[in-house]
């Protein structure tokens, strides 16, 4: 039965078969709709946020993952309770008992913070009817389960503008669906979930460590080829525009790290954080010969050997019209060729 504290209904034998309940058969996540602060007991607020944390990252729900998640002795001995004592046999039924609790508490809150204060004036009775209907609605705002969504299927097709192709599913409800978006919709949090949003008419509830959340996605995806080979050709080219959209712009040589630097009319870089960002972003793993090869054909070229954070390397440019038309560009247009002196960038000795 609830038990009540000072107006406070609440049944912690719920929220602990709800707990154990998920643990051990994930699959009743996607059949319950609850948020952390549903659950009255402190420890069990926190144990179901790890709960959806681990579902959000993509990772499979286990009582192992939540544990390393866990911070103190109260925290691990409500999972071990929880685990142990429950039977995985009505978790739907007990997940609505735990949310309509959540609603009374909330609605009894709200009623009494509006009572106090149109008592002591600090309301009109207009205010105060506005205020219990604000307390009315938030009882059926989603929750952070019905907004969470997993990703699973993820390809790049790699034609001259490369697509993703991903299968996204909502954790409560609807049938999955396929979304394709461009590398720079991908970037944009704003961008991706609009596409989520239009396609599962859900606004998706996105991790805050939004890079890693699509490092992660990159890294799962399987790549088809359409048109033409994903390792050369203006799929390439397509890529190192990509780079240089996203990478920052030094003002010294020396600061190269940070991205590339504009000389005579070229912009001059070192070859292996692009080489890192092909095979990150675009599941394309090349050497420097062949991404020469491909640079070189644009009217690429490298310089003489400079300094860099106190190493000697050699600097690769390609020149400004490279990133305003899509054709290659050729030596003769360059006026310049591969390998030939570099008069602005400072040559050690």
């Amino acid at each position: 039965m609830p038990r009540q504290n000072e107006r406070q209904p609440y049944d912690l034998e719920a929220e602990r078969q709800v707990i154990g309940s998920v643990i051990m058969e994930p699959s009743y996540l996607g059949q319950v709709d609850l948020d952390p602060g549903d659950f009255y007991h402190s420890e069990h607020r926190r144990l179901f946020e790890v709960i959806l944390n681990v579902k959000q990252r993509g990772d499979e729900v286990s009582q192992e993952l939540v544990r390393r998640e866990l911070k103190n002795e109260q925290e691990e001995w409500a999972l071990t309770r929880a685990t142990s004592e429950t039977l995985p046999l009505d978790c739907v039924a007990e997940a609505a008992k735990v949310k309509e609790l959540s609603r009374r508490r909330r609605l009894v809150s709200s009623v009494d913070k509006a009572l106090r204060a149109f008592q002591k004036d600090n309301l009109t009775s207009t205010e105060f009817v506005d205020r219990i209907r604000l307390a009315l609605d938030s009882v059926s705002l989603p929750t952070r389960t019905s907004r969470m969504i997993t990703i699973t299927n993820v390809r790049i097709v790699q034609t001259e503008r490369p697509t993703y192709k991903l299968t996204v599913s909502p954790v409560n409800g609807s049938s999955p669906t396929e979304v394709e978006l461009s590398s720079a919709e991908l970037d944009k949090p704003s961008s991706f979930r609009r596409h989520i949003r239009e396609k599962l008419r859900v606004n998706p509830l996105l991790p805050k460590q939004y890079d890693e959340f699509i490092h992660r996605i990159v890294q799962q995806a399987e790549v088809e080829s359409e048109q033409e080979d994903a390792s050369s050709g203006e799929t390439v080219c397509y890529w190192i525009r990509e780079w240089f959209a996203s990478a920052g712009e030094a003002e010294e040589v020396e600061d190269l790290n940070q991205g590339y630097v504009r000389r005579e009319g070229a912009r001059w870089f070192t070859a292996e954080r692009l080489l890192r960002y092909l095979q990150d972003h675009a599941r394309i793993k090349m050497d420097r010969s062949d991404l020469m090869r491909v640079i070189s054909s644009r009217g690429g070229r490298k310089s003489k050997p400079v300094s860099v954070g106190g190493k000697k390397v050699r600097l690769w440019g390609l020149d400004e019209t490279f990133f305003e038309d899509q054709e290659p560009v050729t030596d003769e247009q360059l006026g310049m060729a591969e390998n030939e002196d570099v008069p602005c960038l400072e040559e050690t000795e």
